[in-house]
């Protein structure tokens, strides 16, 4: 009988055993499973940061572009005006030049070489 209880306790205590190493890694597992539910959250909040503030950059430089094409196209309209045949005529009158008649034009004489 004192066999029999002593291989029963045996087997008990081998069974506590292995109930432990199977605790252990679960608990291993968990512990695992936890940092990196942590790192991923983490990694997650980090990235939707810099999406919001990439997002705000964005619309800042969409902005600037904006007021940029205006100012061109009013740079765009200044010159025409400036480039105007109108506005260059009165140009040329302010200047008080004289109009252009009859052009002569002088002919050459020829081939002519100088002797030293």
């Amino acid at each position: 009988m004192t066999k029999i209880k002593t291989k029963t306790k045996m087997n008990i205590t081998s069974r506590k055993q292995s109930d432990k190493n199977k605790i252990f890694n679960i608990n291993l597992l968990n512990k695992f499973l936890f940092i990196l539910i942590i790192i991923f959250s983490l990694s997650y909040i980090i990235c939707t940061n810099d999406l919001s503030v990439k997002s705000f950059q964005i619309q800042e430089i969409k902005k600037q572009i904006s007021y940029l094409d205006n100012e061109n196209a009013g740079f765009e309209v200044k010159s025409m005006s400036l480039n105007s045949y109108n506005n260059l005529n009165q140009k040329v009158a302010e200047l008080k030049m004289v109009a252009v008649g009859e052009i002569e034009y002088i002919t050459g004489i020829g081939a002519v070489a100088v002797q030293k």
